[in-house]
């Protein structure tokens, strides 16, 4: 992943098949660790909940955003997306797109132009099949597309039975982020103050995020 060439602006998906499965939560704390990592980045709103917009407007108020990582953020309309990449293509290193719901009628639509000009999809889940067997079709479409696409086990509680029953029926379709995030206090209030994990300095979930950005770093490298 080169940097300080806006032409190569590398584009990351953050998709899910309903609210509540974390990839707002993941998007926001990509982009800080990025940003702390030197680049350049923005993260677009294409969900029409706007909740990554609300966690940006939360951190301008954040009393420490003078000492904070440059992040840009963004609400943008989905039918609007080709003029957005052009113009992140411009101007960024890191653009996280953090997508509608993958059920949304309106997504479908633009979906088979949107996903092949993504360099990377993140699929996060909580390791219930409830919530990752609606997405498992999408998986299986992204991979016979030839699209790099990982799952990224969230809000995961350690040694339940479902836990281990996921990673094995999720490994079937696709490869899995080795770094999972487990569910703690401090992701969620983080990015209700518009802050994330990485800037909490000795949070227990800091080398979770690390490694979550790490691997994604290197999924983008390849």
């Amino acid at each position: 992943m080169q940097k300080g060439n806006a032409r190569t602006c590398k584009r990351v998906m953050l998709f899910a098949s309903k609210g509540g499965m974390g990839k707002t939560t993941v998007a926001s704390n990509l982009l800080v660790s990025a940003a702390q990592d030197g680049f350049k980045v923005i993260g677009v709103d294409f969900d029409g909940q706007k909740s990554l917009t609300t966690w940006f407007e939360a951190r301008a108020q954040h009393p420490s955003m003078a000492d904070m990582a440059q992040v840009d953020v963004g609400p943008a309309p989905l039918d609007e997306w080709e003029a957005v990449l052009d113009q992140t293509e411009r101007d960024y290193e890191l653009a996280v797109f953090d997508m509608p719901p993958g059920i949304d009628p309106n997504l479908q639509a633009v979906l088979a132009s949107l996903v092949p000009r993504m360099d990377l999809i993140i699929i996060p889940t909580p390791p219930e099949r409830p919530s990752y067997g609606k997405v498992i079709d999408f998986m299986g479409q992204f991979r016979k597309s030839g699209l790099k696409s990982i799952w990224l086990l969230n809000k995961v509680v350690k040694n339940r039975t479902s836990l281990r029953e996921a990673r094995a029926e999720l490994a079937e379709y696709g490869p899995l982020c080795p770094v999972e995030i487990t569910m703690r206090d401090e992701v969620w209030r983080a990015f209700d103050a518009g802050s994330a994990v990485a800037e909490l300095g000795d949070a227990a979930g800091l080398a979770e995020i690390n490694g979550v950005w790490k691997f994604t770093r290197g999924c983008l490298s390849c």
